[in-house]
């Protein structure tokens, strides 16, 4: 998935079309984890609120 990468819109994208944002990888990290993990601002304030409300 794009949070690792910084790519904001290719996850936003992903959310539009029904990604789970909570959704847990084989190691137990979700998209929010790796965002962080990357210092991706833009995509971890948009996965901590992916509905946008």
């Amino acid at each position: 998935m794009g949070c690792g990468y910084g790519k904001t819109a290719t996850v936003k994208m992903l959310l539009a079309a029904g990604a789970k944002a909570d959704f847990k990888d084989d190691r137990g990290k979700t998209a929010l984890d790796i965002a962080r993990e990357g210092n991706h601002l833009e995509t971890v304030r948009l996965l901590e609120n992916p509905g946008g409300g």
